[in-house]
Order: structure tokens, then sequence, then C-alpha cells
């Protein structure tokens, strides 16, 4: 008997059998190979997809945070009137400093909206000088102390909230809104006159 050939054919060197070179059947290292392949791209196509998910969860998270309104702290009518003296005495330097005396109510206060509302209240001079920097709520009213009136506006339409206070001397109000009463009688007076003549007006000064 003769030998059989032996395949010496690039895809079948060795023994030939039914399972072909070195025991491997014929095609399935190259099968093996592409499916292991594809396992290493599906494993990278779903790392890329979680770390895209990932990416896509921080930027949204980024959008929340920069879309979600600044919250205001609520700040009552008393804690603005109570700023309001403290920014008194800063900006002003009174020798002695100012404790609040009176504060005039605001039902209508917003503690929490943007908008601009009044405050009004009156404040009187201590015994405590200013230049101490005492809490001018324990500090002793001054017996014959000035009072003022003050009057302003508190804003939230900007950040920082705003306060405008202007104070005047009690005795110097007093004498502003009287002649300012005198004003508006003389020019009155005047009108009068020159509707009804000088005598009428005389007489009326006569026995008013």
């Amino acid at each position: 008997m003769h030998p059989q050939p032996k395949d010496v054919s690039p895809q079948g060197r060795g023994v030939i059998g039914p399972w072909g070179a070195l025991g491997y059947k014929k095609g399935s290292s190259a099968t093996e190979a592409q499916g292991r392949y594809q396992s290493e791209d599906t494993l990278k196509s779903r790392a890329r997809m979680k770390k895209m998910e990932r990416c896509k969860l921080f930027l949204l998270l980024i959008a929340v945070v920069a879309a979600a309104p600044t919250t205001r702290t609520p700040v009552s009518y008393e804690q603005v009137v109570a700023a309001a003296v403290d920014t008194y005495n800063q900006e002003q330097n009174p020798e002695f400093a100012f404790r609040l005396l009176e504060a005039e109510p605001q039902p209508d206060w917003d503690a929490s909206g943007e908008t601009t509302q009044p405050i009004k209240f009156s404040i009187k001079e201590t015994v405590c000088p200013t230049s101490e920097n005492k809490n001018v709520s324990q500090c002793e009213y001054k017996e014959d102390g000035l009072d003022k009136d003050c009057s302003g506006f508190y804003s939230t339409q900007q950040s920082p909230p705003l306060i405008i206070v202007q104070c005047e001397d009690v005795d110097q109000e007093l004498s502003r809104i009287t002649r300012g009463r005198w004003r508006r009688f003389w020019r009155g007076t005047k009108r009068f006159v020159k509707r009804h003549g000088v005598r009428i007006a005389l007489a009326a000064l006569r026995f008013g």
C-alpha cells in the first residue's frame, strides 16, 4: 500500500483529519477570533454608553442647579428697621449712638417678595458713645437726648438688598411742617382776596 499524501497547504498543515490541521476544525479559529473581537467591541461600546450617560446626568444636574431660582431668606419689618438704625449709626457716626424708639407698623409688609417698601420709625440718642461699639439695645436713653424721625425705603430688587434712610430732628421736622402749613394758609388767603376782595378778607380776620 502506498502512504496517503499529506496536505501541505496553508489551511491544512499537519495531519489531515476531519478537524483539519492541529486537531481544530477548519475555520473554527477564525470564527472564535471574530467572536472574541465582537465581544471586546460590545464591552467597549457599553463602557462608552455608560460614560456618556454619566456625562448626560452630570450636565443635567448642572442645568437643574443653574435653572433653580435663588431663594431669598424672608426678612421681617423689625429686622429691616434694626438694620436701618445700625446703618444710621455707622454712616452718620454721631457722638452718641441712637437707639430705636418706635417703629410705625407696616401690616402689608412682604417679607420675601422682590419689591420696594417704605419704612418709618423714630430713634433717640443714648448715653453710649458710638466709638465704644456697644450693643445699642442695652444702652439707656439720654434724658435730654435728641429725638429723630426717620423714613426711607427697603428694596429687594437688587442683590444685596438696599436700605435708604433719612432722619431729621423732631424739632426741625415740626418747624418744617409749620412752615409748610403757613405757606399753604397764605396761598389760600391770597386766592380768597383775589376772589372776594380785601374788605371780606379783613372782616373774616377780624371776627375769625
